[in-house]
C-alpha cells in the first residue's frame, strides 16, 4: 500500500492535477475527489502509526487536495484542462467528502 501511495504522489503535477484522472474528461473532477479520498485515508493511517505520509515528496498531497477542493466550488480548471464541462457521477454528498475531515 505504501509503495502505491508513493507512486500515486509521484504522478501529481505541479498544478495539483493527476494526469490519468484528467484523461477521464468530463469526469476528471469526480475522479480527483475519488483519488484524494484514498490518498488522504492512507496518509491518516500512516500518521496514526507514526509515519509522516503527508510530508512525502515535499507535501505534494496538499497540492492535490487544494486543487480538488477548489474544483468543487469552481470546476473551471478541470473544464479548461480537459476541454469538457465537468459532470458528476451519482450524488455529491457527505459520504463522498468524509475524507476532508482529517
Amino acid at each position: 500500500m505504501i509503495v502505491q501511495y508513493h507512486k500515486a504522489l509521484g504522478q501529481i503535477e505541479p498544478d495539483g492535477a493527476l494526469p490519468l484522472e484528467i484523461k477521464r474528461g468530463s469526469r476528471a473532477l469526480h475522479y480527483h475527489v475519488f483519488s484524494s479520498q484514498a490518498l488522504v485515508l492512507i496518509a491518516e493511517l500512516g500518521r496514526r502509526n507514526g509515519l509522516d505520509l503527508y510530508g512525502v515528496k515535499g507535501g505534494v498531497l496538499k497540492k492535490l487536495i487544494e486543487r480538488t477542493t477548489k474544483g468543487l466550488s469552481d470546476p473551471r480548471f478541470f473544464t479548461e484542462k480537459t476541454g469538457e464541462v465537468q459532470t458528476w457521477v451519482g450524488r455529491l454528498n457527505g459520504s463522498k467528502l468524509a475524507w476532508m475531515e482529517p
